[in-house]
């Protein structure tokens, strides 16, 4: 519509540019006819154009009034809007806080009750561990009070002294009323001999094996030094696959001792667990699928309470005695767990596998603490020394070690064994450690300083034979 406008005004003025010259022409020529009527034709043209553009502005001016005034409205809701907008931005902004804050004080919600869970979780293991630590509290008592006695024991005079024929130990007697047998060369305890009601004169041996003592009990008597083992029961048999379906692969004694603890299991089928009564040998828990292979190591925790396996399915767990269940499954060997042993705490625990390691795992959540990996092949038994952090272990490199289980530092080296070594052990205050071989050889330390101490045929000849 602009644009017709503008031609349309456009014709106009072009009409009266021509009417105006041929005015002036009618003018200069008044009595020429013909001009006249050219005159009167743009005159008529003028007119004729101006009203079709007065039309066409009279057209538009109604759009564009209505324009103007939508204009108009348009900015007045604006500035109507703009005024109820910015309440709304800030209730909106306010709304956003809160729901911030909502969020927060949820989120705060369910971290207090989970951490009140947990709370509420630990309160019986710290009970038990409060009970634990009062019963370790009573028996380190016990055992001060039973040290004290043997100092003042060993205070008292020996009446006399005698080597055996052999020069291999020596006898000792006197006012504390038991004989007692040392190692001549080490000097180590090896057994003592009640009897007496009063105090011992004198002692001799009778051969490398029997001794006589005399005391003013007014008696005389005949001690063996090494009496042999009578079989008193045999639990189990090729017969009662059903009590015990394999091999045997360990035992382990209750802290009670009212309880043995039985595993093996076929390979590559099962790993079974049995408990028997000492008393009886009645078989008083079965878990015959607790590994999914044989079990090669298992011990009872220092409560008694629990039973830990090791199986050549390249885990460890736990079991609760008196309800069965598994309490955990400890993952993260790649080989066969050959061996484990419990801290004195029952806390923690430490696994020896054939993927060359040593793992240190917490006890109650089966979280791995710590891998040991310095060895040049398969660990296959290990011990916790004592109550201390300490760990000894026994691998396939004919080395037997003692490891800091805490930072996993090589406290000591044992060396000297030719043999792939299969089993160790160590006295409760470190100053022994033992180590067998497949040869049936056994290796002693001095376990504070690594030095060797003797080495005990046990095995027949035949098999003294080397590693291949």
């Amino acid at each position: 519509a602009d644009e017709a406008y503008k031609l349309a005004a456009a014709a106009v003025t072009s009409a009266q540019q021509r009417a105006a010259q041929l005015t002036s022409i009618a003018n200069a020529m008044p009595s020429d006819e013909a001009i006249k009527l050219a005159l009167a034709d743009a005159n008529q043209v003028v007119t004729s154009s101006q009203a079709t553009a007065q039309q066409m502005q009279q057209a538009m001016q109604g759009p564009a009034e209505a324009l103007q005034a939508a204009t108009a409205a348009a900015n007045t809701a604006a500035e109507k809007a703009a005024t109820f907008q910015k309440p709304y931005n800030d209730l909106l902004a306010e709304i956003k806080l809160l729901t911030a804050a909502e969020n927060l004080a949820v989120q705060q919600h369910e971290i207090a009750v989970r951490e009140w869970k947990d709370a509420k979780d630990r309160i019986p293991l710290a009970q038990k561990v409060l009970a634990d630590a009062e019963s370790d509290l009573q028996s380190v008592k016990q055992q001060l009070e039973s040290a004290t006695k043997t100092l003042a024991d060993a205070e008292m005079p020996i009446r006399a002294v005698e080597f055996s024929p052999d020069g291999s130990v020596l006898v000792t007697a006197g006012d504390y009323r038991n004989a007692h047998v040392w190692d001549a060369e080490t000097g180590v305890a090896l057994a003592a001999y009640a009897g007496h009601d009063d105090a011992m004169t004198g002692v001799s041996f009778i051969d490398d094996n029997h001794f006589i003592s005399v005391s003013t009990d007014r008696s005389l008597r005949v001690w063996q030094r090494n009496p042999p083992w009578k079989l008193e029961k045999t639990i189990g048999s090729i017969d009662q696959p059903e009590l015990i379906s394999h091999r045997v692969t360990s035992l382990d004694f209750s802290p009670d001792s009212a309880h043995l603890l039985v595993v093996g299991g076929v390979p590559s089928r099962n790993g079974e667990v049995s408990v028997f009564n000492i008393s009886d040998s009645k078989r008083v828990l079965s878990l015959p699928q607790a590994h999914d292979d044989v079990i090669h190591s298992a011990r009872f925790s220092p409560d008694g309470q629990r039973i830990a396996t090791a199986g050549a399915d390249k885990y460890m767990r736990t079991f609760d005695i008196a309800s069965t269940e598994m309490l955990r499954r400890f993952e993260g060997h790649t080989n066969y767990v050959l061996g484990l042993s419990w801290k004195g705490d029952g806390q923690t625990l430490v696994t020896a596998s054939a993927d060359n390691t040593l793992k240190v795992w917490d006890a109650e959540t089966a979280d791995q603490k710590r891998t040991i990996s310095n060895f040049g092949k398969h660990v296959t038994q290990v011990r916790f020394v004592g109550e201390t952090d300490n760990v000894v272990s026994s691998c396939g490199d004919r080395i037997a070690r003692m490891h800091n289980s805490q930072n996993g530092g090589n406290v000591r080296t044992f060396n000297g064994a030719d043999q792939w070594l299969h089993c160790v052990d160590v006295s409760a205050d470190s100053t022994i450690v033992a180590a067998g071989t497949q040869s049936g050889t056994v290796y002693v330390w001095n376990g504070l300083n690594g030095q060797p101490l003797k080495t005990i045929l046990v095995g027949p000849a035949s098999l003294h034979r080397p590693t291949p």
